[in-house]
């Protein structure tokens, strides 16, 4: 070890003096100096980081022998303190490699540039600057990351698959797998003037496309909802099926718009006056019905002694119900073909419902963090973030008043003047865009921001709703089988089979726990003249919300709930959107037979809606809602 140090220091001393012999000699190419005085700073660092780690190996090494081989603790202790060094180690090294890396590229361009002729000094210019635009573009994200000096945790250990792989297909980008079996694909290259196309996303796209399409189309033919048919091709493509889809991220991401279409033409169907009329039982109807959920949640979890902070975020994670999935019912040719009722009327106060739990699902996810932490100042954190929650609010809701008067109506008319559909649907999926980010941005629903600007669009005048729906109508049915699709990745039947007896009991129980209060809490807010609401509106609400999906993978990182409540969280949403559509088919065929018996009450009944006028009523003839001619 002695002889090592000896040999160490001897080669330090000799690279310092050939190290200033060099800086002394003005004579020969300074660039090559420039390169040979770059190598023996890296060969310098090399030979004290071995130093280092020979230092830190006999430290180790003592720290073992003293150490007790039975005690677990100090055994993880060891080994994290290794990871980490050999991490910063590995980090360290990485950047010395780039730099004498990006050195001898610059020493290569410098020996090819003395060539003589108009066409090399043309492509010596050109050469010259696509060096500066590449390193105008760089943003040097690596260097910067070691510059700041993050710490070794923030360093993980990856396998890069691509390139050199046998199994790697043309076209495809490279990607990562970390030690949590994570995978990881190019999002930028360095080299932004090439170009690079994710052929994998591609090719799921197609075939998820494919499946809903084929699946949707069986639905159809059944006569049941295609939407259904959405979801089982996504089970059939995803995990639990074939796993021919690799790219979920990124196909759930692609999905997320078709929700924002969907709620954009919601929007364009609603209108400011329906929105003013269900107000009331929008506000009372969907905080009455999450918090009897929440307090049912909180008795069950006592009997099952689950915590408190557990057992109400489980409740009103499913208190909350799809709104793209009543959209599909209440938008089905089928429904309209089949039912006779005043469907505008419980159309508007399913809507307006579910609007009102977009706004609890802002509040829900803002209260997450403090949810896992349990705080003493939990009550106070929470009148905080309702409080900013109730600011936000009033703030879009002023902007979407002001837009719509300042900018939005004079731009639509000169639209509709002009006549550009191709413009005019850039505008809308632009406004659109802008407002899920305004609302995203102050910590509200993405999906409220996007129906806000459907409403705002159709307020500007007769008939412009319409028109804009029917121009974004075939964008909108694509991405919304993505969507369906992408919900089916999370299904996964081999779960349900193993646990299907205790799984379907309690999707049953909250079904319906859901279905009585919804029917308990609207049968206070709607009149007896229109009794048939609450029975159609709670078979809407009786299913769960995607979004249990988000929330419940946002606590379970938290350590809010476990691995297996996520899991039944999942099973149970699962499960009670397939049971949805016949909950849906069989509430419209009972009230249907009951209107073949009395006809002549149930069309008192829908005729004597201005009776209610505080609450809601019929949609006045120019306006647009859920339904549509078949």
């Amino acid at each position: 070890m002695t002889q090592l140090m000896q040999k160490k220091a001897l080669a330090t001393k000799r690279l310092a003096d050939t190290s200033k012999r060099m800086l002394n000699d003005i004579s020969g190419n300074q660039d090559e100096h420039k390169f040979q005085m770059l190598s023996m700073e890296m060969f310098a660092k090399e030979l004290n980081e071995t130093e280092k780690m020979i230092v830190q190996a006999m430290q180790w090494l003592e720290n073992v022998l003293k150490g007790d081989y039975k005690n677990v603790v100090t055994l993880v202790e060891n080994s994290r303190q290794r990871l980490d060094t050999l991490r910063d180690a590995a980090l360290r090294e990485e950047h010395e490699h780039n730099r004498i890396l990006k050195a001898g590229e610059q020493l290569n361009k410098y020996n090819q540039s003395h060539m003589e002729g108009v066409i090399d000094g043309i492509l010596n210019d050109v050469a010259i600057a696509a060096d500066q635009l590449e390193e105008e573009l760089d943003e040097h994200i690596f260097e910067e990351a070691v510059h700041n000096r993050l710490g070794p945790r923030n360093i993980e250990a990856v396998i890069r698959l691509g390139e050199n792989d046998t199994d790697f297909e043309e076209g495809s980008v490279i990607k990562l797998v970390d030690a949590a079996d994570n995978q990881f694909v190019l999002a930028k290259g360095k080299d932004s003037t090439v170009p690079h196309e994710d052929h994998q996303l591609i090719k799921d796209l197609i075939c998820l496309t494919v499946a809903t399409t084929f699946f949707g189309w069986i639905c159809t033919i059944l006569s049941l909802p295609p939407m259904f048919g959405f979801i089982l091709g996504g089970v059939v493509v995803g995990p639990s099926g074939f796993n021919t889809i690799k790219s979920n991220v990124q196909v759930e991401t692609m999905g997320e718009f078709g929700m924002f279409f969907i709620l954009l033409c919601v929007g364009l169907e609603f209108s400011p006056t329906t929105l003013r009329k269900v107000l009331r039982v929008a506000t009372l109807g969907s905080g009455a019905m999450m918090s009897l959920m929440v307090a049912l949640g909180l008795i069950l979890g006592r009997l099952w002694s689950a915590s408190g902070s557990e057992s109400v975020f489980v409740a009103a994670c499913l208190s909350l119900s799809s709104t793209p999935l009543v959209i599909k019912f209440l938008t089905s040719s089928s429904d309209v073909k089949e039912e006779n009722l005043s469907s505008s009327d419980y159309g508007v106060v399913l809507l307006g419902i579910l609007i009102m739990q977009d706004v609890y699902l802002g509040i829900l996810m803002a209260l997450l963090p403090n949810m896992a932490l349990g705080s003493g100042t939990q009550i106070l954190d929470v009148l905080l973030i309702i409080i900013n929650l109730i600011a936000a609010m009033a703030f879009v809701l002023c902007a979407c008043f002001f837009g719509a008067k300042i900018i939005i109506g004079p731009l639509y008319k000169y639209l509709v003047r002009k006549g550009n559909k191709e413009l005019t649907v850039l505008v809308t999926v632009s406004l659109a865009f802008l407002a899920l980010m305004g609302t995203n941005y102050l910590h509200i629903s993405m999906e409220l921001g996007c129906f806000l600007a459907g409403i705002v669009i159709s307020a500007q005048g007769h008939g412009l709703g319409d028109e804009v729906e029917n121009l974004i109508q075939p964008l909108k049915d694509f991405l919304s089988a993505i969507f369906f699709g992408s919900i089916g990745l999370h299904v996964f039947p081999q779960f349900l089979s193993y646990e299907m007896t205790v799984l379907t009991t309690l999707t049953i129980i909250c079904v319906g726990a859901k279905y009585l209060i919804s029917v308990l809490v609207l049968a206070l807010l709607i009149p007896r003249s229109s009794w048939h609401v609450k029975w159609i509106a709670s078979a809407g609400l009786a299913q769960v919300s995607e979004f249990s999906f988000v929330l419940s993978s946002r606590a379970r990182r938290l350590g809010l709930i476990s691995r297996e409540v996520y899991l039944l969280i999942l099973a149970v949403t699962s499960l009670s959107q397939l049971f949805a559509p016949i909950l849906w088919k069989f509430t419209l065929w009972h009230l249907r037979i009951n209107q073949r018996k009395s006809p002549r009450a149930l069309r008192q009944n829908s005729l004597n809606l201005p009776a209610i006028p505080e609450s809601f009523g019929a949609v006045e003839s120019d306006t647009h809602l859920i339904q549509r001619t078949p």
